[in-house]
């Protein structure tokens, strides 16, 4: 029997489509599906390395939907809760079809693929997170427009993949503008020098909540830090970021 992702409602089930529409959009590859308290994770690779050698950093997106999952494979566990990979053509695939009444529409039989993904071999840290600062949500969304407008004006015209794919890690590598800090948090060290603001992130960063659908303009985004990551928490979501 495969395992089952049940929705609480039928909202869910809307905006589960519309949030792994635009990720598979962004990526045809595979949607983490990880119980948490409370609900599950959904999480799914906007930029990554595209081999050893290249500077792109790790961006995901996580959202958080009111739902469980029931499997009986002790495979799909780590630990005492489910936490499996799936194929994103086949659960938009299932999200598409028309159900035949409002508890099938809740329950959808996951995908039994397992694929495998590097991307999911490394996972943040689930505590330990500092709040470092603010971000704005319209600069995100300036930045974001203005990468997407740069990469297709100098990658397109037929260039060769490993051009294009230098041209994108350039753009989406550089840091965020320091004007996109709108509150940093007021520090001071024992001789009561202000502390210099930490580093911001990969402009990537505003690419993938962009694409994600996390930005509203007016809101702001909670920047914090963990060993080896950034997050940038909106209301609709999570951009996590490895740091290189």
């Amino acid at each position: 029997m495969p395992a089952m992702l049940t929705l609480a409602n039928p909202q869910v089930r809307e905006d589960l489509a519309t949030f792994l529409g635009r990720a598979g959009r962004i990526e045809d590859s595979g949607l983490r599906l990880q119980e948490v308290p409370g609900g599950v994770a959904c999480w799914v690779p906007v930029l990554r390395p595209a081999g050893l050698l290249t500077d792109s950093p790790l961006v995901v997106g996580v959202r958080g939907i009111p739902a469980r999952i029931e499997s009986t494979e002790a495979d799909d566990f780590v630990g005492d809760r489910v936490d499996i990979l799936v194929p994103m053509r086949g659960m938009l695939d299932r999200l598409a079809r028309t159900p035949n009444s409002e508890q099938e529409a809740l329950r959808l039989a996951l995908p039994v693929e397992r694929p495998h993904e590097s991307w999911t071999g490394v996972t943040p840290p689930l505590s330990g997170w500092q709040p470092t600062a603010e971000l704005s949500s319209d600069i995100l969304i300036h930045v974001a427009e203005d990468g997407i407008a740069e990469v297709g004006e100098r990658a397109g015209g037929g260039l060769g993949q490993l051009l294009a794919e230098e041209i994108r890690t350039n753009t989406w590598t550089r840091a965020l503008p320091e004007m996109a800090r709108k509150k940093a948090p007021s520090i001071t060290s024992p001789s009561d020098h202000a502390i210099a603001p930490t580093p911001l992130p990969p402009a990537g960063a505003a690419f993938a909540a962009h694409a994600l659908g996390f930005l509203k303009s007016g809101e702001t985004g909670q920047l914090s830090e963990a060993p080896g990551w950034w997050r940038i928490a909106f209301p609709a979501g999570q951009v996590l970021i490895r740091r290189r």
